[in-house]
């Protein structure tokens, strides 16, 4: 009875190990690798859109300001760095993508699933071999295989995120304006062809997607962890006695 039970932890144990993107439901799947959660809907702006009509005026009743993050951006002067705040509207808005200011008020304004801390996909990191990318780039080129031959891997990922239809976008990078390609303009991923990191107008409208740090399954707690292994333990031992006066 120990024995089975242990091999059926071993097996769990080494398929979480080798999954990389799991189905955590309400249409949210975690990234193993990035120790990320994904809203699992590349459209998601338009697909709340469509549900609530509402949605822009409330966006800019919880965030009518973004902090400039020390460019000069058109009418927001942020002279020798000093942060300035650009006023957002209605025009922040499409019927999908949204300028960069409007993609950092919509992920401040989302809650799904009980949590309300989504930003931005696609911060920017080196990876394990020490290549510069982001976690959009490693979602498309390592979940979706674009650009490779795809596996039965990737077409599972493909379908947990409905994804057949990404190709031919740009999405936002982050939530501030950077550097890349000089004042006023914003750090993106485009889909076209290859996928490329490059910079657009801050004024733009690129699409978004949703991502929030760690899994939105709860952590076991050490003790819980420390009881179940000793349960364990016990049944073992039980079984071994029962075995041994048999």
């Amino acid at each position: 009875m120990f024995k089975f039970i242990f091999g059926c932890l071993m097996i769990t144990n080494c398929v979480v190990a080798q999954a990389e993107f799991i189905d955590r439901g309400n249409n949210f799947v975690y990234d193993t690798e990035q120790n990320i959660t994904w809203v699992a809907d590349l459209s998601v702006f338009s697909t709340l859109l469509a549900n609530d009509q509402n949605i822009v005026s409330k966006i800019l009743a919880k965030t009518p300001t973004i902090a400039n993050s020390g460019y000069i951006s058109y009418d927001v002067a942020s002279p020798n760095g000093v942060l300035t705040n650009y006023t957002l509207t209605a025009d922040d808005f499409g019927s999908k993508r949204m300028t960069v200011f409007g993609a950092a008020a919509f992920a401040n304004y989302v809650s799904l699933g009980g949590f309300d801390d989504w930003r931005i996909a696609g911060n920017l990191y080196f990876d394990k071999l020490g290549n510069f990318t982001n976690e959009l780039k490693y979602l498309m080129s390592e979940g979706f295989g674009y650009g490779k031959t795809p596996t039965q891997e990737n077409t599972n990922t493909i379908n947990l995120f409905n994804a057949q239809s990404f190709y031919d976008d740009a999405f936002w990078l982050t939530s501030q304006l950077d550097s890349i390609g000089g004042n006023g303009t914003a750090s993106y991923v485009n889909t076209s062809g290859t996928i490329s990191l490059g910079s657009s107008t801050a004024i733009n409208r690129l699409n978004v997607m949703l991502v929030r740090n760690g899994d939105t399954l709860p952590v076991p707690e050490p003790q819980t962890f420390t009881m179940l292994m000793a349960g364990l333990g016990l049944i073992g031992f039980v079984q071994r006695r029962k075995k041994l006066n048999s």
